[in-house]
């Protein structure tokens, strides 16, 4: 990744701006109203440099975002689809915000370089998707303090990249699958309380 801010912010694909302003949108409007407006207009200026929580690498020729980091900026609601075009992101941190609902089974194919997935603090529910395992070159995962239940599926001992997972504080239940622990996944710190 460059050293310096991308420029010309309005030439990334459009997928990853709809992301990105989907999710400014779900923030309360008393509270980021005035950061919202001043989102659109910097996503749509030439001039504009640096973006807040956001930071942008070229590849190819193309910029991309490659971080996003909202964290403890309050947005609601559930995931919007269009999260899921930041598909050349390595890392992202949603955490400490109030998204809640289910995260959604088939989607986190699309997050291809995905390093680092920061999804703690909110109020997500439902289980654990196990497509997760589809993150080719993920190491980092912290799912830690939202509403999780069921069992850790073991379709995450298949992430050989995988180095911290953070489980901890949810209403998973069950025995810790003891493919966790065996082949590539032998230096895996692992943090979760089942009940």
């Amino acid at each position: 990744m460059s050293n310096a801010p991308a420029r010309r912010i309005r030439n990334i694909p459009y997928s990853q701006k709809l992301a990105v302003q989907s999710l400014y949108s779900s923030t309360p409007r008393e509270t980021w109203h005035a950061h919202l407006q001043k989102l659109h207009d910097e996503l749509d200026d030439p001039k504009v440099e640096v973006l807040h929580g956001v930071e942008f690498d070229e590849i190819n020729g193309e910029h991309h975002i490659a971080i996003l980091n909202l964290e403890n900026v309050s947005l609601t609601g559930t995931l919007p689809k269009t999260f899921f075009g930041l598909k050349k992101a390595i890392s992202i941190s949603l955490r400490e915000n109030k998204l809640d609902g289910e995260l959604p089974s088939g989607r986190f194919s699309a997050f291809r370089s995905l390093v680092n997935l920061d999804l703690s603090g909110n109020y997500f529910e439902g289980v654990i998707p196990g497509d997760l395992k589809s993150l080719p070159v993920l190491e980092h995962l912290n799912l830690s303090r939202n509403a999780f239940s069921g069992r850790i599926p073991k379709e995450l001992s298949l992430m050989s990249t995988l180095q911290s997972l953070r489980l901890d504080n949810n209403a998973l239940k069950g025995a810790i699958p003891h493919e966790m622990f065996a082949g590539g996944l032998s230096g895996l710190r692992v943090f979760f309380n089942i009940s």
